[in-house]
């Protein structure tokens, strides 16, 4: 059985940091825009109720930031997107 020798176990510090930040930025932007995009199609097909778009919008905040931060994506900006888009898609209805 090989040993393990502690100098074999180089690891590229930059590369592993950038790695892990893009994850969390990009992975987060993705989707919060993937779910932006689910919660844009619910809310087009409830127009007139606005207790039922408020608790769509909600939801959709909560499961967009508890989702990403599970999966290791940023939150924030998980939720930031999700906000940008939806309230891009009402300022052009």
């Amino acid at each position: 059985m090989a040993r393990i020798e502690p100098h074999n176990l180089e690891i590229d510090v930059k590369y592993v940091a950038v790695t892990m930040i893009g994850k969390s930025i990009f992975g987060g932007y993705i989707f919060g825009y993937i779910v932006a995009e689910f919660t844009k199609a619910w809310l087009r097909r409830v127009t007139t109720d606005s207790i039922q778009t408020i608790n769509i919008v909600i939801s959709s905040a909560y499961f967009v930031f508890i989702v990403s931060e599970l999966q290791g994506f940023s939150g924030i900006t998980a939720l930031v997107v999700l906000g940008i888009y939806v309230k891009k898609d009402e300022q052009s209805s």
